[in-house]
Formats: structure tokens, sequence, C-alpha cells
């Protein structure tokens, strides 16, 4: 298990996956990436998916829970079960870095860090804090080596096979591979160079 004092020295999420692969070559791990493997090795972090009411406009959340002594107990992720599959996914690993981000490194403040709520429908401005969680969360499903590995892959098949490929093909066989959504893969791959 993985307790808040080493979360506190992450400082990435490629951080975060040496820890729960216990390695330091990401490209022995087979995409696509378990959020649900990497969630469940952080001690004191318990999730839920139970849609209420005063949670329909949110497409996610983590709080941290204190006792009556405001002492640190836990921290809980929550994720809105009618979004899709892969929207849940990215949401859990934008959750994970606002855990790596903002709440571990001040898990002592009681006066900061305790709850990050993300709306759906968002108005597309994004604060500096919720841009860094949703490059952590590429960055966790969609790590650098990784990419550049199944790349590589899906260029030699293409050579092998004599066949031309579309970017867009490209970016949907890559989508599958790491279980994300066609947008969230062009934007990685973008971000990486592969594509303009």
């Amino acid at each position: 298990m993985i307790t808040m004092q080493q979360i506190q020295k992450v400082s990435n999420a490629y951080d975060l996956l040496k820890l729960v692969y216990n390695t330091t070559d990401l490209t022995t791990i087979e995409p696509p990436i378990s959020v649900d493997q990497v969630m469940s090795h952080i001690q004191g972090l318990s999730f839920s998916n139970e849609l209420s009411f005063e949670d329909w406009d949110k497409s996610g959340y983590i709080k941290v829970n204190r006792d009556i002594n405001k002492q640190f107990q836990s921290v809980h992720l929550w994720v809105n079960p009618s979004e899709g599959d892969q929207r849940q996914r990215f949401t859990k690993a934008h959750e994970l870095g606002h855990l790596v981000h903002d709440i571990a490194p001040k898990i002592d403040n009681l006066t900061e860090g305790e709850e990050f709520v993300d709306k759906l429908n968002r108005d597309g401005k994004t604060s500096f804090v919720e841009r860094r969680a949703n490059k952590f969360a590429a960055q966790l499903l969609m790590p650098l080596d990784l990419v550049k590995s199944e790349v590589n892959k899906l260029v030699e098949q293409v050579k092998r096979e004599g066949k031309t490929a579309t970017v867009d093909e490209a970016i949907s066989k890559l989508s599958v591979i790491f279980n994300v959504s066609t947008q969230a893969m062009g934007f990685r791959l973008k971000d990486l160079g592969y594509i303009k």
C-alpha cells in the first residue's frame, strides 16, 4: 500500500505509476492503465459512484475526511456513474491529480485543500489547478513511454502491411489501446508533438 506520506513525495503521474507497478520502466506496463488498480494501492483512499441528487451536476470530486479532532482520516473520491466509462476513467485520474498536487502536500494544513469538485458542462474556462489535474490525468492514462511504444508498433504494423493510415485512424486505434476518448488521445498526441 502507498501511504499519504509517500503520495506527498510524488511529483507527477509517472512517479505514482512507478510506485503502484513497482517498476522504473513504464514500458513494462500493458495498456490500458487500470485507474482502479492505482486507486486500490493508495492507503486511506475510498471510492464510490452512487448518484445522489446533490451530486447530479458534478463529474466527480475528491475530499478529505477528518475526525472530530480535525486529524486526517481518509480521502474520498467520487465519480458520476451516469457518465461513460472513458469519462469516468479520466475523472478518476483527474481527481488523483488533485490528490497528488493539491491535497497531499497540504494534508496537515486544516485551512487548505479540503475538497475539489468538478462540475459537468464546464464553461471552457479552467484554472491552473484544473489544467494541472487534467495534465496529470493524461499522463496517468497515456504515459509518454507507453504512447511512444504503441505509436512505434502502429508505424511498424502499417509499414509491414504496406498500407497507409490517416492521423484519425491512428488516433482511433490508440484510443482503443489506452481506453480513452479519441479527443483525449488527440490532445495527448498534440501535447507530445506527434501531430499538429
